[in-house]
């Protein structure tokens, strides 16, 4: 009769730890492969190309978006049937101004300063407790 060693607890944990490791190794090969045979196109652009500033909804069924494209601004409108660019904004000066105004970290946040770049640079008034704007 031939007599079985058990295995210690330490050798289990070494055949699963290496086992895992194989597995995730594998798994990382494969991302990375993927990634190199994806297409160019396919790619997320980063936010220095493209980036979303802000959103103001018009009606349940659209709203307006404020994109920076590189250095201009596009103001588009997002229609239930697509989207349709409305305004263009070129000026350096004015780029910079409204794309600050949308990062900037204030207690009333994007949204309101996306809503004040909408009405021309005033002050949109805070809404009331359990009721709307004034």
């Amino acid at each position: 009769m031939s007599h079985v060693r058990p295995t210690g607890g330490w050798q289990a944990l070494t055949t699963v730890g290496s086992s895992l490791a194989v597995v995730v190794g594998a798994f990382l090969l494969l991302v990375i492969a993927l990634r190199r045979t994806q297409p160019k196109g396919a790619r997320p652009l980063p936010p220095e190309v493209l980036d979303v500033l802000g959103r103001k909804p018009l009606t349940p069924r659209t709203s307006l978006q404020l994109l920076r494209l590189g250095r201009k601004l596009v103001l588009v409108a997002v229609l239930a049937d697509g989207i349709e660019a409305v305004a263009e904004v070129t000026d350096p000066a004015e780029v910079d101004r409204l794309s600050g105004l949308c990062h900037q970290q204030s207690s009333h946040g994007i949204s309101r300063s996306f809503a004040e770049i909408l009405s021309g640079g005033e002050p949109v008034p805070k809404p009331r407790r359990g009721g709307r704007r004034t």
